[in-house]
């Protein structure tokens, strides 16, 4: 009896027990999906934060690229408008060939460059910026940069270029950089060419080629040379005014005949640097190279007369040391012209200027030296156009794009250069297509 009350009792309290058991197992199915609902629920929330942002990030690039083509097309107009305006007022230099622009003032800013000109005093800067390194002018600035300047020598009288009298100065404006022309009435012409160049191919422009024409104007035969003085001022707070490329360093007066040695100049304040480059491939060694005071150079014979290690102190100037160039003399006949190149490298943020690897790259690529070079007009190839050219009576949009505008402009100067070979029909058909560009631009303008 006692064991059938025993079994009864576990019977009833399993029958009680079992359904505590299931609700405690619903329950805790519960918690969980409850518990996965929520984090479901919380993991939307933020999902919807993280696309909000994004959209807002993807609204706010589109209104700056909207922003930033706005301004690119005010910009394409501007230049397109400038252009049009420049191409009424261009000129050609009658010995050259040269298509120009005049100008009484001019900058260049171009990678690491910032080029300054002045028309009236026919004087010129270059000033560099790294990206550690404050903008820096590379020559003196004194009296607006006269102290750096060019001299003519023609048969027995020299011309001071940006100061004389009797000389006429004109600043150029041109598609590759600048020119200052100079000119001795009736007796020879003098044209200095800036071009900006990078060392390195795809690097910013951190070089200046400078090339002198050097023309007869006279009716007769003339023995015409060339002096350039760069009044430098970054050596003159060290210990060394001078460095060249084998290693000599100069902190008194120095006289080199020709640079095949020597090759270049740097002067540098350790900071930022200028070298100028004086022998190698396309550059014409000059006579004499001479490290002197400035205010001896200027007042001095044509060829500088240098006691070696003399201090660059004068009575009225400290360490003032500059540099003079004497290139070669040439005999040219009336309407004759030689030419000559040289550069000013721009070294900054502590970096040596990487003139001579520009040069010795130049010498791998061809056999032989260029020296002093007669320009004639039989040498100048004329090249195809790098863009293909539309003559249409519809102006299309691509054709207003001032890159194109100016390569059309470059292909009428380039055909019209030599009048013996050029093709008068082509000619016409380019000058139309200009004149229907610079139509529809004017009447943009009017329509604004």
């Amino acid at each position: 009896m006692k064991k059938i009350k025993c079994t009864l009792f576990l019977a009833v309290s399993l029958f009680m027990f079992v359904p505590l058991i299931a609700q405690d197992a619903e329950e805790s199915v519960e918690e969980e999906k409850t518990e996965q609902t929520g984090t479901k629920t919380q993991k939307s929330k933020e999902e919807l934060i993280e696309e909000r942002a994004a959209l807002k990030l993807k609204q706010a690039e589109e209104k700056k690229k909207a922003k930033e083509e706005k301004a690119a097309a005010k910009e394409k107009l501007r230049l397109a408008k400038q252009l049009a305006k420049d191409k009424l007022r261009e000129k050609k230099d009658k010995y050259l060939g040269i298509v120009y622009v005049p100008e009484k003032k001019y900058e260049i800013k171009r990678g690491l460059l910032r080029l300054i000109f002045k028309g009236t005093t026919g004087s010129f800067n270059v000033l560099a910026k790294g990206e550690d390194t404050p903008e820096t002018a590379l020559l003196s600035q004194y009296e607006g940069s006269s102290s750096t300047y060019f001299s003519a020598k023609v048969n027995n009288t020299v011309y001071r270029l940006n100061k004389d009298a009797g000389v006429s100065r004109e600043l150029r404006k041109l598609s590759s950089g600048a020119q200052l022309a100079y000119t001795i009435e009736k007796k020879a012409q003098v044209v200095v060419d800036f071009v900006p160049v990078s060392s390195v191919m795809g690097a910013p422009e951190d070089m200046v080629r400078v090339t002198v024409y050097t023309t007869n104007i006279s009716k007769n035969p003339e023995t015409i040379a060339v002096k350039g003085v760069f009044d430098t001022i970054l050596g003159e707070g060290t210990d060394y005014h001078f460095i060249t490329s084998t290693g000599l360093k100069i902190k008194g007066e120095k006289k080199f005949g020709s640079m095949k040695t020597e090759r270049s100049i740097i002067s540098t304040n350790s900071r930022t640097s200028v070298q100028f480059v004086l022998h190698g491939q396309t550059i014409a060694s000059p006579d004499w190279v001479s490290l002197s005071n400035r205010d001896s150079l200027a007042k001095g014979s044509w060829v500088p007369e240098i006691t070696d290690d003399r201090s660059f102190n004068t009575v009225l100037a400290y360490n003032n040391s500059s540099i003079a160039v004497n290139w070669p003399a040439q005999i040219l006949k009336p309407e004759e012209t030689t030419s000559f190149s040289f550069y000013i490298v721009a070294g900054v943020d502590s970096r040596v200027p990487n003139g001579l690897a520009f040069i010795d790259q130049l010498n791998k690529k061809v056999d032989a030296p260029v020296e002093v070079t007669e320009v004639k007009n039989d040498q100048v190839e004329l090249k195809k156009p790098a863009v293909d050219f539309i003559v249409s009576p519809s102006i299309t949009d691509s054709q207003l794009d001032p890159e194109y505008i100016q390569n059309l402009i470059d292909r009428i100067n380039a055909l019209q250069s030599d009048p013996l070979t050029v093709d008068r029909q082509e000619v016409r058909q380019l000058n139309r297509e200009l004149d229907a560009i610079l139509e529809k631009i004017r009447q943009q303008k009017n329509n604004e």
